[in-house]
């Protein structure tokens, strides 16, 4: 590999967890892996996931680009920036819910 393509090779992070990291979380959560698994079951479903919307969008890109993208930091900040979001909205949809719930357990 050159040294120019490697100074643009990037370690890809999640919020800067490092697939090690994430690895250790998934192993104490009770779904033992390593390194390279977590990385591999990562970049299988960004794939996935990137090829449902280059074909639900009728976008023509090349395999060999979405594998470019998949190895992107940007991509994986974004697609982090989403799931945040998704998180706290479910977040705020669960707490509703509840309240609405104390509320009329209150009332009653």
């Amino acid at each position: 590999m050159k040294s120019d393509e490697m100074e643009k090779k990037r370690y890809i992070t999640i919020e800067g967890i490092d697939f090690r990291k994430i690895a250790s979380i998934m192993t104490k959560a009770g779904y033992k892996m390593n390194h390279a698994t977590a990385r591999n079951q990562l970049m299988s479903a960004l794939q996935k996931f990137l090829m449902n919307i280059v074909k639900q969008t009728e976008v023509k890109l090349e395999k060999e680009k979405i594998e470019e993208m998949i190895n992107s930091q940007e991509i994986h900040g974004a697609l982090t920036d989403v799931l945040n979001r998704a998180y706290e909205e479910m977040e705020r949809e669960r707490n509703a819910v509840l309240n609405q719930r104390k509320s009329k357990i209150e009332t009653e």
